[in-house]
Parts: C-alpha cells; sequence; structure tokens
C-alpha cells in the first residue's frame, strides 16, 4: 500500500490482528460499535415471490419475502452457522434467518465503516470445531475492532466505496473476457468435432434435425456402440472407512486427471463381494452426471481400482475411436445439447447411462480422429493460457482488494486528504 501515506503516530496493542493503530482512533470491542442479535425463522411470515412484502435474507442474500420485519435501518448481517464469514450490508426493513445475526449499528459508527469492518474479522478464530463452523454472539461480540471519529470513518468508507467499485469493474471485465474464452473454446471443440477441419470437404445431411451437415464420409452413429459407460453405485456414508479402495467423489474431478487427495475410502472386501465390477481402469474418462457438466478426468495408474460415487460416470472405449476424441466429443456442444434435450422438462437435472444410450456422435475415420485431437490440443493450450492469466488477473485484484479494505479501517494507510470523484465522475 505504499502509493497511500500513513498516520503521523500509532498507539501498539496487544491484539495479534491489531498489532498497532493511529494514535487518535480507538480500540473497542465489536458490541459497544453495534449490538449483535439473532435471526428467526421465517417461515410464518413467508409470502409468495410473486407477493409485496419485506426481504428475507440468508447467508447467501434475499432470498425470500416476509409479511413482517425485524429490523428497520442499516445493519451488518453476519452468519451464525454454515456461511459464517461473509457479511452482508442492508438498508431498510428485514428479517433475517435463524441461521444468521442481525446488528443495531451505534449512532457513533458510521454504516458502511461497520460493514468494511466485518469484513475484516479473522471468523476462523471465531468458529467452533464442529463439522458445521458457527460462532457464537458472545465471541463475535466480543471481538475488538479499531475505528476513528464518525467524520474520519465516512471518509474512509466513501474512499473504499469508490476504490472497491473500481475494482469490482475490472473483475467484472475479466469475467466476461473469460466467459467469452469458455465459449469459445467450446466453438472450437464443437466445430472440430462434429464437421471436422477441412472447410473444403464435401458434406451431406445427418438426418437429424438440431445436427445438420456433417462431413460426407463421417458415420452419425449411436454413442452406445463405440463407448461404453456406467454409473457409479450409491454408496451410503457408513460405508465410508479412513484407509482402503479410494471412492472418487466430484470434488476429485477437477483436473485433468482425477485426484484422489480428500477422497473417501471403501472396505477392500466389501467392494470385492458387491462392487467390483465398478472398478475403474487404466485411461477411463470420469463425467459427472449432474449440474456440474463438463467436467473430464481421467483415470491414473495412481487410482486404478477406484470406485466412482453415483452421480459420476465413467466412460471407456469400445472401438475403433480414440479415448481422447471421446474426451474432446465429450466437451463439446454436440454432447451438451442432447444432454439438455433428455433434461427438458425433467425436475432432476441428471443424466445417466439411459440417456447415453440414445446419444449420437459424429465418427470420422481413426486417422482423422488422431489429426483432430492433437489440432484440438493445440488450440485449446493456447485459450488455456489465456484463462490461467485472466484468473491469476482476477485473484491478485481480489486479493488487493482486501488488503486495501484492511488497511484503510484498521489504520494502516490514511485516506482523509484523497480526493474522492462525485458518484456521477465516477461512472465515466
Amino acid at each position: 500500500m505504499m502509493e497511500f501515506p500513513t498516520y503521523p503516530e500509532y498507539e501498539s496493542t496487544q491484539i495479534s490482528w491489531l498489532p498497532k493503530y493511529p494514535a487518535n482512533w480507538e480500540v473497542r470491542r465489536l458490541k459497544f460499535m453495534s449490538s449483535i442479535q439473532n435471526g428467526f425463522d421465517y417461515k410464518h411470515v413467508e409470502l409468495d415471490q410473486s407477493e409485496d412484502g419485506y426481504p428475507v435474507y440468508g447467508s447467501g442474500g434475499k432470498f425470500r419475502k416476509a409479511s413482517a420485519y425485524l429490523y428497520d435501518g442499516e445493519s451488518i448481517l453476519y452468519g451464525r452457522k454454515g456461511t459464517i464469514d461473509k457479511p452482508l450490508y442492508v438498508k431498510g426493513k428485514f428479517w433475517t434467518v435463524d441461521t444468521m445475526f442481525y446488528s443495531e449499528i451505534d449512532q457513533s459508527v458510521f454504516g458502511r465503516f461497520m460493514y468494511y469492518s466485518a469484513l475484516t474479522i479473522q471468523y476462523q478464530y471465531l468458529a467452533t470445531q464442529t463439522a458445521l463452523p458457527s460462532i457464537t454472539q458472545y465471541d463475535l461480540s466480543n471481538y475488538w475492532l479499531c475505528y476513528p471519529s464518525y467524520n474520519e470513518q465516512t471518509q474512509i468508507a466513501q474512499f473504499l466505496d469508490y476504490k472497491t467499485a473500481q475494482i469490482d469493474q475490472l473483475i467484472e471485465k475479466k469475467k466476461n473476457l473469460i466467459e467469452k474464452l469458455n465459449e469459445q473454446r467450446i466453438a472450437v471443440i464443437t466445430q472440430a468435432v462434429t464437421k471436422g477441419l477441412n472447410p473444403d470437404t464435401p458434406m451431406k445431411d445427418s438426418q437429424v434435425d438440431w445436427l445438420g451437415e456433417v462431413p460426407e464420409h463421417w458415420e452419425v452413429v449411436k454413442f452406445k456402440y463405440y463407448v461404453g459407460f456406467q454409473e457409479g453405485p450409491g454408496i451410503m456414508a457408513v460405508d465410508f472407512r479412513d484407509e482402503g479402495v479410494p471412492l472418487i467423489r466430484i470434488r476429485n474431478v477437477q483436473n485433468e486427471y482425477v485426484d484422489l487427495n480428500g477422497c473417501n475410502f471403501l472396505d477392500p472386501k466389501k467392494v470385492e463381494k458387491t462392487w467390483g465390477h465398478f472398478k475403474c481402469q487404466l485411461g477411463d474418462l470420469i463425467i459427472s452426471g449432474s449440474a456440474s457438466t463438463g467436467l473430464i478426468s481421467e483415470i491414473s495408474k495412481d487410482n486404478v481400482g477406484a470406485i466412482v460415487y453415483t452421480g459420476l460416470i465413467r466412460l471407456w472405449k469400445l472401438a475403433n475411436i480414440s479415448k481422447e476424441f471421446i474426451r474432446w466429443y465429450v466437451s463439446s456442444n454436440t454432447f451438451f445439447s442432447q444432454v439438455n434435450r433428455f433434461k427438458t422438462g425433467s425436475t432432476i437435472q441428471h443424466f445417466g447411462p439411459e440417456h447415453l444410450r440414445q446419444m449420437l456422435i459424429c465418427l470420422p475415420p481413426k486417422s482423422e480422429q488422431d489429426f483432430i485431437v492433437n489440432h484440438l490440443e493445440k488450440e485449446t493450450k493456447k485459450i488455456d493460457n489465456m484463462l490461467k492469466i485472466n484468473n491469476k488477473t482476477i485473484d491478485r485484484l481480489n486479493e488487493y482488494r482486501t488488503a486495501l479494505i484492511t488497511a484503510a479501517v484498521t489504520g494502516k494507510i490514511d485516506v482523509r486528504d484523497i480526493d474522492i470523484p462525485q458518484p456521477e465522475a465516477a461512472l465515466c
């Protein structure tokens, strides 16, 4: 934060996360800045979404409407259980759920300054050591914070409103670029696995409305004749073990190869007796049959013999088809569009073997499959590198955003004399 000045004088503290603070500021417990109150169950006041009412807030924001309200005014909402590190700023009449706290902010504290201070709280030190993180009203209320005069709080909050809006705009631009790059990636894959790479190739009608024309020498065939598939079994948590045969779950299917870090395990004897035919083989591809469509990982020698959990599907080649071509095909819009057609009208957003049996695949000769695979590896690598750069930029911007907020509300930087454009100018 070298671009911003510091205060001329600081006082020391014995608080680990606040070793010093500006000499003209105060250090007080949160309860002297705002009073923490319990939220309540909203079911008895819930309204239909089409009706007028008051917003009901959960940890993810506004999600229901209520016929009554708990509080009217500025407030910071804190997660009591579950998501405890995402405070929300609200203003006006509202209701908040029983897994959250709301706060009544003291008149000596500027609401937006209180919100930014809440973002700096080290919630991990307040959380109870249970499976579901939670914090108590007592521990939250007794957390130490520092704050200046009301006027200076206002200046700091206005500075942070302006600077974070700038950062958020940059992040949004990067996210839009990433979205376009992902669309480009899928388009490149789809074009290659359904139309080929030679624009001068004679085409024929596929006789499939949604597919259109395909290269004349390609076949449009049932997916099931060339690709084997099997969904993982339904396994109860009571069967999980600390060691044994790895159980692959959705969190393990995030990279090119299956990553067994954090996986559950199964008893080897029970696997042999009950689930032996579900064992993964070298080179199998694992895809998700749920909302996480698009995730694909391969079985390496390190996880041969593992079992995939229900909701995951393993694929393997059957006939004259390249495993790599299968991988690209199930990453294409042609595959996704078939998945979406099967989901249409269904309340369960899930596809499985019964859907794969009906799917079609556009199949070029084996030599052309290999040529397409090599082309896609080169082209997607370029796009993936751009995606990596932009994701890293977003990470750095988020880190800077967090550091800037912390520095401003703890007095590490002095922003009192920094000119903040008026809202009209800030939007230009």
